[in-house]
This record gives C-alpha cells, sequence and structure tokens, in this order.
C-alpha cells in the first residue's frame, strides 16, 4: 500500500526501505454500520428515552431504534406558510 500522504504510511515506508520492519501496516478505515432515520411523515416526532430513539406518529403510534444503531436524523415536513411577505 502506498500513501504517503498519510501520517503513519510514510515511517513506515521508510522503515521498510531500511529494513527495520518487514511489512508496513495495513490501513483500513472502519465502517460505520449505523444508518440514519429519515422521518417524513406529517406531525411526527422523535424523542431519545434511555439508549433508544422514539419516533412516534401523528396517529400515535411508535417505533424505537437503539441509538447504536442510528448515526443521524432528518426531519423533513411541509408547513403551511402565514405572513405579510411573499417568499420566492
Amino acid at each position: 500500500m502506498r500513501c504517503s500522504l498519510a501520517p503513519i504510511c510514510l515511517p513506515d515506508e521508510t522503515n521498510l526501505l531500511l529494513h527495520k520492519i518487514e511489512e508496513p501496516r495495513r490501513i483500513i478505515p472502519g465502517r460505520d454500520d449505523a444508518g440514519i432515520i429519515y422521518v417524513i411523515s406529517q406531525g411526527a416526532s422523535l424523542r431519545v428515552s434511555g439508549d433508544s430513539l422514539f419516533i412516534r406518529s401523528f396517529e400515535g403510534e411508535e417505533s424505537h431504534v437503539p441509538m447504536r444503531d442510528v448515526s443521524g436524523a432528518t426531519i423533513t415536513s411541509s408547513f403551511p406558510f402565514r405572513g405579510s411577505r411573499q417568499v420566492g
């Protein structure tokens, strides 16, 4: 593996050329198994309790997801705009 710009690679490549080590360390990035929660239902709500994220629909149905499985949450909803200025 050649990546002289990474802080760990250049010393390993130098030590390999100087025969101080037999093989450079492998750099493998960690995999993020957590997902993003998308809430698109009008009137839905999110809350955290303990180690879980709870999603409640406007109708009152509730589900939960362990926080270790969540890397982020996105809430998308439309709402009526009432004002004296035009938007757009």
